[in-house]
């Protein structure tokens, strides 16, 4: 009963534009499972103010609301604490989940783009997933070093991505232009 009152307050909240308070109420009471169970089966939570207006210090709420949470709304994990962006096997499994659409919110998401930071710097994982998503594995480069052969072999995959070239391979020009000539001859411009 008292977590349903705390509920219809939050709620109120949010009807009355109170965000403050809401934000407050929020923060106290972010380990109360049985309350976020109630909250969670509120289309004005998940449909409005998930969706809307996600909250900013969702990573300060518990790992099991916060996945409860990105149950709902997949793309929320953008916001998850660090330590559960850094939990390979919940990652995966979120993944295969939007993957299969067991969970999905109408955006198209890659929980690879959302690594923590642990992750995101982990070279052997990062190689894995490389064509599981080719723009995580390259959005990577920028954080980790790859010897020369394993960066052309992704290109040599994906040419297309031929203008993500990092210096030490751009200014090869022979490399570059064997690329381009991969490319279907309409889509050179933009891919270049």
């Amino acid at each position: 009963l008292k977590n349903e009152k705390i509920a219809e307050k939050m709620l109120m909240c949010l009807e009355k534009s109170k965000y403050s308070k809401f934000d407050r109420l929020f923060l106290k009471h972010r380990n109360n499972e049985e309350l976020w169970d109630i909250l969670l089966q509120n289309p004005v939570i998940t449909e409005d103010y998930l969706k809307w207006q996600p909250p900013e210090n969702m990573d300060k709420l518990s790992i099991s609301i916060q996945k409860k949470i990105i149950k709902i709304k997949p793309n929320l994990i953008r916001l998850a604490s660090d330590e559960l962006r850094n939990d390979r096997d919940y990652m995966e499994e979120l993944q295969r989940q939007i993957d299969s659409k067991e969970a999905y919110d109408g955006y198209e998401i890659s929980v690879y783009q959302n690594l923590g930071s642990k992750l995101s710097q982990d070279k052997e994982y990062l190689l894995s997933i490389r064509d599981k998503d080719p723009l995580a594995f390259l959005e990577s480069m920028k954080k980790v070093q790859y010897d020369d052969e394993t960066v052309k072999s992704f290109f040599d995959e994906h040419p297309s991505y031929v203008r993500d070239l990092p210096d030490t391979l751009k200014y090869n020009y022979e490399y570059a232009a064997s690329l381009i000539s991969r490319l279907p001859a309409e889509h050179i411009t933009m891919y270049c």
